[in-house]
Formats: C-alpha cells, sequence, structure tokens
C-alpha cells in the first residue's frame, strides 16, 4: 500500500486503537523468524500472545497490528528490527498514517503544516479544527458526536505521545520534530512514502 492510497479510503473514527509499540514489535519479531498471520491470531486466542487484558481486548490489538503489517511488505520486518529505537517508532507512526485516513489528513493538514512553519506549538481546538474540515468534506462524518471527537483527540495525544513527537501534559502541546537519518529516508523513497517523510520534516507540497 502507498500513502496515497489511505487517502482514497473512507475516515474512520477509531477512538480505542493505540498505538501498540510492544505489541507491534512482538508481532514483527515472529513474522520474521517464520510466523504467519494465521498462526499469530491462533496464539493470539489461544496464548495470550500479547499479554491481553481481555479476550476482546486481545482480539482488537490483532486484529490492528496485522492490518498495520499487511500495509507494508515482509521486507519492512528486517528494516524495522534493525533500526534504532526513534526510527522503529517512526516507522510504527507510519503505519498508523498508512491505515487511518483520518490521522493521515490530521498530521498532513496540521503537523506538516506547522513544522514547515517553525511553530511547534500544538493547541488542542487544531485537532478539531482538522475534524470539523473533514466533517465538511465528507458527509458520512457528520454523524460524529462531539464525545466522539474528543475521543479521537485523546487518542491521536497518545500517540503522539509514545511515538515521541509530542511533549506536554496539557494544551498547548510541544511537536518534536523527528530526524530523518539517511537510511530511514531511503526506506521512505524506496516504498514511495515521499508524502509521509514530507509530514515528519514539514516538507511544502
Amino acid at each position: 500500500m502507498s500513502a496515497l492510497s489511505v487517502t482514497t479510503q473512507p475516515y474512520p473514527a477509531r477512538v480505542k486503537e493505540k498505538y501498540w509499540f510492544r505489541e507491534l514489535k512482538q508481532a514483527v519479531s515472529y513474522l520474521q523468524d517464520g510466523g504467519s498471520f494465521a498462526e499469530l491470531k491462533q496464539k493470539s486466542e489461544q496464548e495470550n500472545f500479547f499479554g491481553a487484558g481481555s479476550v476482546s481486548r486481545a482480539n482488537e490489538i490483532r486484529q490492528t497490528v496485522e492490518r498495520r503489517l499487511k500495509a507494508v511488505d515482509p521486507s519492512f520486518y528486517t528494516f524495522f528490527l534493525q533500526a534504532s529505537l526513534e526510527v522503529q517508532k517512526l516507522l510504527a507512526l507510519t503505519l498508523i498514517l498508512l491505515t487511518d485516513h483520518t490521522f493521515f489528513r490530521f498530521m498532513d493538514d496540521c503537523f506538516r503544516e506547522k513544522v514547515m512553519r517553525g511553530d511547534f506549538d500544538l493547541d488542542d481546538r487544531e485537532f478539531f479544527r482538522v475534524f470539523r474540515d473533514i466533517q465538511e468534506d465528507d458527509p458520512r462524518t457528520r454523524k460524529w458526536t462531539d464525545a466522539t471527537l474528543k475521543k479521537i483527540r485523546s487518542n491521536y495525544r497518545g500517540i503522539l505521545k509514545e511515538s515521541g513527537l509530542l511533549t506536554g501534559e496539557k494544551s498547548p502541546f510541544l511537536i518534536q520534530k523527528p530526524l530523518i537519518d539517511q537510511a530511514l529516508h531511503a526506506f521512505f523513497q524506496q516504498e514511495g512514502l515521499e508524502a509521509i517523510e514530507r509530514i515528519y520534516t514539514g516538507a511544502r507540497i
């Protein structure tokens, strides 16, 4: 899947899907060692592979991790496992960008624009600005309630904090512009993910 493919998908309102970095890393290691998604599903159901607190949570984690990893080729596994922790966190975030149109739109319309301008303060209201723009563009999203929008905002803040791109305990939060090393730049170029690299670096379109 290319970065542009996600922009043709419907806008989801995912309020429960977390960053799940540890779980993603577990799954990548398992798949790199020769496991399959079907076997991962079986291990999750029978052995609580991800150490989830409930059966429903285990299923949610497994389905989300599987969706994210199916957005890339298996060659991703080696690159991910050999990368530094900072790069792994960016790669985990990249998988969310590849599979969540709403998150991609927020990151492209808000995060990239702010980094481009050198404005690193992120106010809570800016999340809602993007969400309202989405609702104007797509009638299917107009059923999202204010409570839903607040949950999406909270989820995105948590994802950005865990990935290292956002710090602070209250609004305005502080954006941390990531460093893209040569290997990660080459990966983005090779995989046709220039649009995602532009989000991280604040490059003009």
